[in-house]
C-alpha cells in the first residue's frame, strides 16, 4: 500500500499562506492507497472514510474561516483611528503631497513621489524616523538625484509604486551605494513590456546583500527572465519572493539550469501568474528551507500537476499552501460536500 499525501490546507480557509504549521501536518494526512494511483484518485483518497482524520481537520479549518486580503502586497492602510492623530502631527501643505503612516506608535513610514521627497525629504526626515519610504509615479523621476541621498542607508523598505522605470534609472539603483543594508524592496508595476530590458538588467546586475524581501508583482516579467532571477547571485540573504500577477503560464522547476536564489527562500508566492503547468524537482536539495507557496488565484492550474505535486517527499514539511480560486479548491471541496451529503 502507498502513502499519498493530502493537502486541505487552504480549502475553504480564504487566507492563503496564513495556516498554522500543526494544522497543516493535521491536513497532510496519509491516505491508504491501492498500488499506483491516478493523481486525481490520490487527491481525493481521504474523503472516502466517513471518519477520516482528514475530514475531521478540515472542518475544523472550515470552522476558522478567513478572507484572503484584496491586494497580494502587504502595504499598510491609514486605520480611521489614526487620521486624527496624523493630521495633528504633521504639517498642513505636507499631507497635499505625501501620505504618512503610523507603526508601532510613530510616523515611521511615508508614501512620497521622488521629486517632492527631493524638495521636503530633509525637513520630513528632521521630524519624523522614517524608516519606510514609498515612492509613487509623478511624472518624470530624477532618479540620479534620488538614489545619491544618503538618508536611503537608513531604510528599511523602499517601494516604488508604478515608477515606471527604464534602464537609466535601474542602474541608478542597483549602483546606488546607501541599500546595501536594505531588508525589503518592493518593485509595484515599476516594468512594462516596452521595459523588459530595464527589467532585466535589475535580475543581472543587482546586488542587495542584506535584503531578505523582493517584491516584484505586476512587472509583466517573461519566463525567461523569471528563470534568470532564480540562477541570481544579487540577493543572497532572501527570504520572500513575491512574483505574483506576472504571467508565466508554465513553470517547470525541475528542468531550470539553476534554482540559486531558492537556497534560502521560505516564502514563495506565485498567485496570479496565469500558471497552467508546473513542476517541482523530487528532492528539496535546491529549497532546503521552503516554508510556503502560494498558487492561489491561478484558475487553469492544472490539477494532476498539482496532485503530483503533493506526492514530493518534502511537501510534507512545508508550513503552508495557498490554492484559494484554483481548480484544486473547487476539487476538494466537492469531495468534502459529496461525503457530507453521503453521511446524512
Amino acid at each position: 500500500m502507498k502513502q499519498v499525501l493530502l493537502f486541505v490546507a487552504s480549502l475553504a480557509s480564504s487566507c492563503a499562506l496564513a495556516v498554522h504549521p500543526d494544522c497543516l501536518k493535521l491536513m497532510l494526512l496519509a491516505a491508504e492507497m491501492p498500488e499506483n494511483p491516478s493523481p486525481i484518485e490520490a487527491l481525493s483518497a481521504a474523503f472516502a472514510e466517513e471518519s477520516s482524520p482528514s475530514l475531521r481537520a478540515l472542518s475544523r479549518i472550515i470552522q476558522q474561516e478567513t478572507e484572503l486580503p484584496d491586494h497580494p502586497v502587504n502595504i499598510p492602510l491609514i486605520l480611521e483611528n489614526q487620521v486624527g492623530i496624523v493630521e495633528a502631527l504633521v504639517p498642513g501643505e505636507w499631507l497635499e503631497f505625501a501620505k504618512f503612516y503610523i507603526r508601532d506608535g510613530y510616523i515611521t513610514e511615508v508614501e512620497i513621489s521622488a521629486e517632492d521627497f527631493i524638495s521636503w525629504g530633509d525637513e520630513i526626515l528632521d521630524r519624523f524616523p522614517i524608516r519606510h519610504l514609498r515612492i509613487n509615479a509623478k511624472g518624470n523621476a530624477r532618479w540620479a538625484d534620488f538614489f545619491q541621498l544618503p538618508f536611503l542607508s537608513q531604510l528599511h523598505s523602499l517601494s516604488l509604486l508604478r515608477a515606471e522605470m527604464g534602464r537609466q534609472g535601474v542602474t541608478h539603483l542597483v549602483e546606488c551605494p546607501y541599500l546595501s543594508q536594505l531588508q525589503e524592496l518592493r518593485l509595484i508595476r515599476t516594468f512594462t513590456s516596452l521595459r523588459r530590458k530595464a527589467a532585466s538588467y535589475l535580475i543581472k546586475h543587482a546586488y542587495f546583500p542584506s535584503l531578505r524581501r523582493l517584491d516584484l508583482v505586476h512587472n509583466d516579467l517573461s519566463n525567461e527572465q523569471f528563470e534568470k532571477l532564480l540562477q541570481s547571485n544579487g540577493f543572497p540573504s532572501l527570504r520572500e519572493l513575491d512574483v505574483s500577477y506576472n504571467s508565466f503560464y508554465r513553470l517547470y522547476f525541475d528542468q531550470m539550469e539553476s534554482l540559486r536564489l531558492l537556497e534560502n527562500l521560505e516564502h514563495l508566492n506565485l498567485a496570479d501568474t496565469s500558471l497552467d503547468r508546473f513542476s517541482f524537482p523530487n528532492s528539496a536539495e535546491s529549497f532546503p528551507r521552503l516554508r510556503s507557496i502560494n498558487f492561489a488565484g491561478n484558475h487553469r492550474l492544472n490539477i494532476n500537476d498539482f496532485a503530483l505535486f503533493l506526492q514530493q517527499p518534502w511537501v510534507s514539511r512545508l508550513d503552508a499552501l495557498g490554492v484559494v480560486g484554483t481548480p484544486i479548491q473547487n476539487h476538494l471541496l466537492l469531495r468534502y460536500v459529496e461525503v457530507i451529503n453521503a453521511r446524512h
